[in-house]
């Protein structure tokens, strides 16, 4: 995967800025930064990620004393579903996990939509629900698109195209960014149910914002579905990574480049 991730860092525009998190995460190896029953980082293991983007984006990463933190206990995660009748699940059942998550230290109000004209909001939304217990408590689970609104007051918007691994992320922009617009690629153009479309120049022209953050973790890179589906959210007509052109006279260029932050380490999954 490192390999893989370094390749396409090398043949990206230079006006995009990739964000390597593989020293972060494993300079911290030694603290709770991946679930044991779930595939998924923790909180804190996103956190890391976090003040990487932060370094790089002109924001400031605040400590984590200055979070509120808070604790779910006996949680059995991802691992545990596909081990089931299997010596496995055994293993993991006598590991189980603890959840500890961060509140965000800022007022909001947040709202999923299931279009990106954002016309019709679906519910409104608690950012982080420990009433899910498990790690759906992170923007309640996958949504085709979010958007928050907070009382940090400085004009800036983000937008960040994410998969699972981008919930927990998520979290800590809105303690930077006024605007913060969350993009499952996953659940859009004729993907997991919903027939909208989406992509980043179309809502750039709607919303304007600032940053536009892009995270989605290794096993994307070996899985052509998942490239496809990331690929459309940058251009409808996109069909293979080999095929594109990154054409800089295109009438894309006025989008904000993309900020690239992979989760690096390799999750075990296959």
């Amino acid at each position: 995967y490192l390999s893989a991730i370094s390749h396409i860092y090398n043949s990206l525009n230079s006006n995009v800025t990739p964000i390597n998190i593989e020293n972060a995460m494993m300079s911290n190896a030694d603290k709770y930064i991946y679930f044991k029953t779930d595939h998924h980082w923790t909180h804190l293991g996103s956190y890391f990620a976090y003040r990487e983007f932060c370094s790089v984006s002109d924001n400031m990463a605040s400590e984590l004393d200055e979070f509120e933190k808070r604790t779910i206990n006996n949680y059995l995660g991802s691992w545990g579903k596909v081990t089931v009748d299997t010596d496995g699940y055994n293993m993991l059942d006598s590991s189980r996990d603890i959840i500890e998550f961060y509140m965000p230290k800022v007022e909001f109000e947040g709202q999923s939509y299931s279009e990106m004209e954002m016309d019709k909001p679906t519910k409104n939304m608690q950012l982080i629900n420990p009433a899910f217990g498990n790690y759906a408590i992170f923007l309640e689970g996958d949504n085709p698109l979010e958007y928050y609104h907070t009382n940090v007051d400085n004009g800036k918007s983000i937008c960040i195209i994410k998969e699972s691994f981008g919930n927990a992320f998520s979290t800590w922009l809105l303690n930077n960014y006024e605007n913060v617009y969350i993009v499952d690629y996953r659940i859009f153009n004729n993907n997991g149910e919903n027939y909208n479309t989406f992509t980043v120049k179309e809502f750039y022209d709607m919303y304007n914002f600032d940053d536009l953050l892009v995270l989605s973790y290794p096993y994307t890179i070996q899985q052509e579905d998942l490239r496809q589906m990331l690929g459309q959210t940058w251009r409808s007509d996109y069909v293979e990574y080999s095929s594109y052109s990154n054409d800089k006279g295109s009438d894309d260029n006025d989008v904000p480049l993309p900020t690239l932050v992979p989760d690096v380490i390799d999750t075990g999954l296959e």
